[in-house]
């Protein structure tokens, strides 16, 4: 593997922060929120234009839920959900905002329909 420039490694740790941000369905705003800037910030630490601190991965890290030596693991392909994996983030996103009583009865349809795979 070639050796990157400082700058090439904060857009693969930008890029890795993004990917696992879209695989956990959470958005900018949000990882905005827990780190404490705004989706912007967010937005240039994802691109590699702003450096991101210690302190912020490791917030990133406990937040998602993932070991923080995830972001360094840069010779790995983009963590691109499959199609599959984005339709059911975005079932629960949208499931998020429905009342308790239609939480329920969907989730009664999704568990008769998934006993027939």
């Amino acid at each position: 593997m070639k050796e990157l420039s400082i700058q090439e490694i904060d857009k693969k740790i930008g890029e890795r922060i993004r990917d696992i941000r879209i695989l956990r369905g959470i958005s900018q705003e949000k990882l905005g929120e827990i780190m404490g800037v705004t989706f912007q910030q967010v937005q240039k630490y994802e691109r590699g234009i702003n450096r991101v601190s210690c302190g912020k991965l490791a917030a990133i890290a406990s937040f998602c839920n993932t070991p923080i030596s995830t972001f360094f693991q840069l010779e790995i392909k983009e963590l691109v959900p499959t199609k599959k994996q984005r339709q059911c983030m975005a079932l629960a996103r949208k499931a998020n905002g429905l009342n308790k009583n239609h939480l329920h009865l969907v989730q009664n349809l999704v568990d008769g329909l998934s006993k027939g795979e």
